[in-house]
């Protein structure tokens, strides 16, 4: 069989060359860490590594601000050279490998001409007869391109379920926007394998498995009495129950993983021992152990009681504003961008809230983190508010945005009269309990 020879090597060697080469650092990841990139030995724009790659898989290589997939396995030799200033644009591979990553990028352009505007917008039947005919003939198309290519059959199984799981997740990902809890419509779930650890490097089965067990979480939820409030915690524990139920134990820990980092980022250090404790009951992997320790340690820096963060951004009008120009008031900060669909569903409330406080003891600063800045003046200017206005500079890259640990927008952070953090992941505008808690502020004054 072809390839078959090289199964016997459990290593992989990827080399190249960077034309014009600007000294910026050639990242490579796999998914056990999801954006946990190493850092490729180069001299003078030449690099020349070994890879452990006991399976075949997916890895991401990032120059500059663009990344791209490419498919590896044990045996292969390719080599990799680009232009610097064109990174995606001019790629070229040679050697064992190619081949099948030349194929991986005509199915990539393929997939990039999808149109998600229209999916979301259709009703369910219309959306995934769309999704289903589009991802029929990117198979038909890559069985063509295999046809008239010697490929490997290692990838051509891997590809194949690269795209069965991409059509997956859009349909799952489509049922729960649409709040379909019909168990006939995610039938398509018994056609397909829910649980192979092999498949964990491949991007689009990470995607189905997070939007699988969002639909078993939903569920479990849709279970409890319609009168009961649906608390964070009730979310937590019905996201755990289901992850109890997967038996694979790579798998497994995978998602256990996945949960607690998802819930430290977006919810924090408070209120994290259950969470902490179920983790430690189900991993034994030190990478992820390791990872975990190094984000709770750096979100213990946000934690309620610590010191906020102090920064400088500009308002429209260039002028400069500083955390410390409030001491003395609460201050409500709002990460967001005019890019940000969730943000802007989320600004007629906070309009309404910045108009319903306005007087009180309280201000309201967004924090943009566009980075084209035209786009974040056209819409202060078509959308004033009682509150203010900042833009800060290299978008989700800036120092505000790291210090505040900006994984997702909107984020907001309450802070209290003295400059110290009360919650780091606060409710949004749209929440009753953010009202709850300002007026339990503003009454003790």
């Amino acid at each position: 069989m072809f390839f078959s020879s090289f199964q016997k090597n459990k290593t992989t060697t990827l080399s190249g060359e960077i034309n014009k080469f600007d000294k910026t650092p050639l990242l490579i990841a796999d998914f056990k860490i999801n954006n946990l990139f190493d850092t490729i030995n180069l001299i003078n724009g030449r690099f020349n590594n070994i890879i452990k790659t006991e399976n075949a898989c997916f890895k991401t290589i990032k120059y500059g601000q663009v990344q791209k997939n490419i498919f590896l396995a044990p045996g292969y030799s390719l080599n990799i050279s680009f232009e610097a200033t064109n990174f995606g644009n001019t790629i070229k591979y040679e050697g064992k490998g190619a081949t099948e990553n030349r194929i991986l990028d005509s199915i990539s352009v393929a997939i990039s001409n999808f149109d998600y505007r229209f999916v979301y917008s259709q009703p369910i039947e219309i959306a995934t007869k769309y999704i289903d005919s589009t991802y029929d003939a990117y198979q038909n198309y890559f069985e063509k391109l295999t046809n008239i290519n010697k490929v490997d059959p290692v990838f051509i199984k891997y590809e194949k379920n690269s795209l069965l799981y991409s059509a997956s997740a859009l349909k799952t990902v489509l049922g729960l926007q649409k709040n379909i809890a019909d168990t006939n419509y995610y039938s398509f779930f018994n056609k397909i394998t829910i649980e192979n650890d092999k498949y964990l490097d491949i991007p689009s089965y990470r995607n189905f498995l997070q939007y699988y067990i969002n639909v078993k979480t939903r569920n479990i939820l849709a279970i409890m009495d319609s009168s009961e409030s649906k608390l964070p915690h009730d979310y937590s524990n019905a996201t755990l129950k289901v992850i109890d139920e997967i038996k694979n134990k790579k798998l497994k820990e995978y998602l256990v993983f996945e949960n607690t980092k998802s819930k430290l980022e977006f919810e924090g250090a408070d209120n994290f021992e259950m969470q902490k404790e179920y983790f430690l009951k189900n991993n034994s992997d030190s990478l992820y152990a390791r990872e975990i320790r190094k984000i709770y340690t750096n979100k213990l820096l946000l934690a309620s009681g610590k010191e906020a963060p102090g920064f400088t951004c500009a308002d429209i009008n260039g002028s400069n504003f500083s955390l410390k120009d409030f001491k003395g008031k609460y201050v409500y900060l709002d990460f967001w961008a005019t890019w940000c669909g969730p943000c802007r569903q989320e600004n007629p409330s906070y309009l309404k809230l910045q108009s319903d406080y306005k007087g009180k003891d309280i201000v309201f600063i967004s924090i943009s983190i566009d980075e084209e800045k035209e786009s974040w003046e056209k819409f202060v200017k078509e959308s004033p508010s009682d509150g203010l206005s900042l833009i800060t500079t290299g978008g989700i890259e800036s120092n505000v945005a790291k210090a505040y640990q900006i994984n997702g927008i909107p984020t907001f952070v309450l802070i209290d009269r003295a400059g110290k953090i009360i919650n780091s992941q606060a409710p949004r505008p749209s929440d009753k309990e953010l009202r709850k808690t300002l007026n339990t502020l503003l009454e003790k004054l």
